[in-house]
């Protein structure tokens, strides 16, 4: 059991520094073209883990090819070249800290959309986590919302953890129907088509880019460690010790990121994503300490 939860250490650490070699490498390489160049390797690396599995199952994969659609275009390509755009204009330790939010944020379209129902509790979390991400939005500045002053890559980011939002709904409604391997391989191709005509473009209307030698290891990070490694180390962690317990080391993102954006990037870290960070974390705890009640029959036709 204790090496279950080292897992789940190694998966958030993997995830968090996607944000921190990401935000360095978006320097050099275009966003998109970034996140191709990320999912490419990661099919490379992953396919011999899933062929098998795919081979077996490629009819019931053909059948929820609509399903594959949707995941594929909100939670690998929308979602992870939003967050390299985002890092463009905020710095990574924003972007975790933001992404900290989707949690309470899948808790609301799911209220909405799978009528689960949300305690007192919840509500109160999902309030004082939109505190927490305003207040990291406008910079410890409330003013900013009269303004309209906002960081660009924050409400990019904001945007990224929404279709994350909707990977995640369309993964909890459906994902029982697929073999997880062969699904994720599939999407992961999936991602690719749908990349590659906007990296293409991407490359056209930018001046020529180019890597230093040495950030190849970053691209080689991103495209092994929190693409396959993280996937592989959580799945097996979540089996192990139930999908509640392991949610709650989704919050070691924030302060993996945080290390390493001052590490690495030479970030700083200030008082209002401290602030913040706390609320989005306190509302997350609230919202993510009881389960969420479905609505009975009879409570369903009275709405």
């Amino acid at each position: 059991m204790r090496s279950s939860y080292m897992l789940l250490i190694y998966a958030t650490l993997f995830w968090a520094g996607n944000f921190t070699f990401g935000k360095a490498l978006v320097e050099y390489v275009p966003p998109v073209t970034l996140s191709l160049m990320r999912w490419s390797l990661s099919f490379a690396v992953f396919f011999p883990f899933a062929w098998k599995e795919l081979k077996a199952n490629h009819r019931v994969l053909r059948t929820e090819w609509k399903t594959l659609l949707l995941l594929s275009f909100t939670g690998l390509a929308t979602f992870n070249s939003l967050t390299y755009v985002s890092v463009q204009y905020t710095s990574s330790i924003n972007a975790a800290l933001m992404n900290s939010f989707t949690p309470v944020l899948v808790a609301i379209l799911s209220f909405i959309f799978l009528q689960d129902r949300l305690r007192y509790q919840q509500w109160i979390g999902i309030l004082i986590s939109f505190a927490g991400v305003t207040w990291i939005i406008t910079d410890g500045n409330i003013r900013h919302l009269l303004t309209l002053h906002f960081n660009k890559g924050d409400l990019i980011m904001s945007v990224a953890i929404l279709s994350w939002a909707i990977y995640s709904l369309t993964m909890k409604k459906y994902g029982s129907r697929l073999p997880q391997k062969a699904a994720f391989l599939v999407t992961i191709g999936i991602a690719i088509v749908i990349l590659f005509p906007f990296a293409t473009w991407e490359t056209l209307v930018r001046e020529s880019w180019s890597i230093p030698t040495l950030h190849w290891l970053s691209v080689i990070y991103v495209g092994v460690f929190p693409s396959v490694i993280s996937f592989i180390c959580w799945n097996k962690a979540v089996i192990d010790v139930g999908p509640s317990k392991a949610s709650t080391y989704l919050h070691l993102i924030v302060v993996f990121a945080s290390l390493f954006g001052v590490l690495f990037l030479g970030e700083k870290i200030v008082m209002s994503q401290i602030m913040g960070g706390l609320f989005v974390i306190t509302g997350v705890y609230l919202v993510s300490m009881q389960k969420m009640k479905p609505l009975s029959l009879n409570e369903t036709k009275r709405q």
